[in-house]
């Protein structure tokens, strides 16, 4: 990332940051999910990781990216998708379980073909 003139290094430790707290987040999320309302995460998820988004258009030093990723970590996986997924189960009965998570799935990926599907410019 040359903008924020980042080696090789730096930019693994960013993973790194991310990736860890997402292994303790996806530990706790389900725990979490179930003690809590899912709606009120998914608010607080959204909230905290677009507020991640906002400091990292202003704080560039390593140090503050570093923080940027862990609440990335956490605010993604402990609070999103756990709460995301018991939603998705109390949408439909038992017998529609795998259909309800087969039209989620399929709807993100069709989303995501989609989206990659348009032509890059180039210049």
């Amino acid at each position: 990332m040359s903008l924020y003139q980042l080696n090789n290094l730096e930019m693994g430790l960013l993973g790194s940051a991310y990736g860890l707290l997402g292994l303790f987040s996806y530990t706790l999320g389900g725990i979490l999910a179930d003690k809590f309302a899912p709606k009120r995460l998914l608010i607080l998820s959204l909230i905290l990781t677009g507020l991640g988004g906002f400091l990292h258009l202003y704080l560039t030093s390593l140090n503050a990216l570093l923080f940027i990723y862990g609440l990335w970590g956490v605010t993604s996986l402990l609070t999103f998708w756990p709460p995301l997924m018991k939603i998705i189960r109390t949408l439909a009965s038992s017998e529609q379980q795998a259909r309800a998570y087969g039209i989620f799935e399929g709807g993100r990926g069709l989303v995501s073909a989609i989206h990659f599907s348009k032509q890059i410019p180039s210049g």
